[in-house]
C-alpha cells in the first residue's frame, strides 16, 4: 500500500497490478487530460501529448467496456469534460451532455443540500473552448448559483466559512472550508471579491493582496 510519508519515486514497497476496469479508466482519463494541460502550460509539449494520448486511450477502452454492476456516471462525465477542455473536441462535450447533470436538460441546478459532486466536471466544461455554448453557459450558471448561495450562508454564520449549510462548525472536518475551491473558481469567473473573502476566510481589506497568486492557482 502506498506510503503516506514517502514521495512516489522513493516508495520501495511492492506495487500490484489489477485488470482494467471502466471506473479506473475514466478516472485515469480525467487525470491524464488535466496533467496534459499542466505540462503544456509548463512548456513540455512532448509529455503533454503523451499523457493526452494515454487519456484518450483510457477513455476509448472504458467506453467500449461499460460497467455492469456499478455506477460510472460521475467518473465518465468528468473524464468527458476534462478531455473536452484539453482537446477542444465537441464530441467529448456531447458525451458529457449525455452522462452528466444536464442529461435531462440544461436547466438543472444543485439543490441546497447537494454535495459538490459535479463541480470539477462543470468547471472543465465551463472552460472548454470547443464545447457548445449552451453547455458552457449552463455549467457556469450552476457553479455561480451555488457559489453565491454559499457566500450568503457563510455570511449568516458567526464564523463565515465556505461549507455546506448543514455542516455544523463544531468539530474538525465540518470546520474546514471544503468549498473554498469553488469560491476561487467563482472569483475567477466574476472578479467579485466576496468569493475570495469567503474562500480565504479573510476580511475585505485583506483580499486584494491575494488576487495575483489566485489567478495562477485557479487555472
Amino acid at each position: 500500500y502506498p506510503a503516506y510519508t514517502t514521495m512516489p519515486d522513493a516508495d520501495t514497497g511492492p506495487w500490484y497490478v489489477t485488470v482494467a476496469d471502466p471506473e479506473s479508466s475514466y478516472v485515469f482519463a480525467s487525470a491524464a487530460a488535466a496533467l496534459s494541460r499542466a505540462l503544456s502550460l509548463a512548456g513540455d509539449d512532448v509529455a503533454a501529448g503523451d499523457w493526452l494520448e494515454r487519456g484518450e486511450r483510457a477513455w476509448a477502452w472504458a467506453e467500449a467496456h461499460p460497467a455492469s454492476d456499478y455506477d460510472t456516471t460521475q467518473s465518465a462525465a468528468e473524464a468527458a469534460a476534462e478531455l473536452a477542455r484539453t482537446t477542444g473536441e465537441e464530441g467529448y462535450a456531447e458525451a458529457f451532455r449525455t452522462v452528466g447533470p444536464f442529461a435531462s436538460g440544461t436547466d438543472w441546478s444543485y439543490a441546497e443540500w447537494d454535495p459538490s459532486t459535479w463541480d470539477d466536471a462543470l468547471w472543465a466544461i465551463a472552460n472548454a473552448a470547443g464545447a457548445p455554448t449552451d453547455l458552457r453557459e449552463a455549467a457556469e450558471r450552476v457553479l455561480l448559483e451555488r457559489a453565491a448561495r454559499l457566500v450568503s450562508q457563510a455570511d449568516a454564520r458567526s464564523v463565515p466559512l465556505a461549507v455546506l449549510p448543514y455542516a455544523a462548525v463544531a468539530f474538525g472536518s465540518a470546520s474546514t472550508p471544503h468549498q473554498s475551491r469553488l469560491m476561487f473558481r467563482a472569483w475567477q469567473l466574476t472578479g467579485e471579491s466576496d468569493y475570495l473573502r469567503v474562500g480565504t476566510n479573510r476580511s475585505e481589506e485583506h483580499t486584494s493582496e491575494l488576487q495575483s497568486p489566485c489567478n495562477l492557482v485557479c487555472r
